[in-house]
């Protein structure tokens, strides 16, 4: 069985995944990305995101969708570009406990960006 939800570092439900883990339900993640948020700054362009993204030489959507693989959550980015569909399978490195800190500070702002997700898959 598989729920897909709206899954990223502005919106998370931990409580959420441990009931699905508990009922052995996959969750998989649309929105990865995330979107603006309530100060009109990206996700993408988020200082803890970028700076974790330095760190492993990677960019900003890998370290989102590594995050959430990290905790075993399906993802599905959408990308219609070629070298951006390339970067989102290359994720060659693995997220220390401190990363994976750091980026869950973000769920502080507790925004959905999509509440229809139609227009994303």
């Amino acid at each position: 069985m598989l729920n897909q939800v709206e899954w990223h570092p502005h919106y998370y439900q931990p409580e959420l995944l441990q009931y699905c883990n508990d009922h052995k339900i996959r969750l998989q993640a649309y929105c990865s990305f995330g979107g603006l948020a309530i100060s009109n700054s990206s996700l993408m362009e988020d200082p803890v995101v970028v700076d974790i993204a330095q760190k492993y030489n990677a960019t900003s959507a890998q370290i989102l969708l590594a995050w959430a693989l990290h905790q075993g959550i399906a993802v599905i980015p959408k990308s219609t570009t070629e070298h951006r569909i390339k970067e989102n399978i290359q994720l060659n490195f693995k997220l220390t406990t401190e990363d994976i800190s750091q980026i869950n500070t973000l769920g502080s702002i507790n925004c959905k960006y999509s509440w229809d997700p139609t227009p994303i898959a």
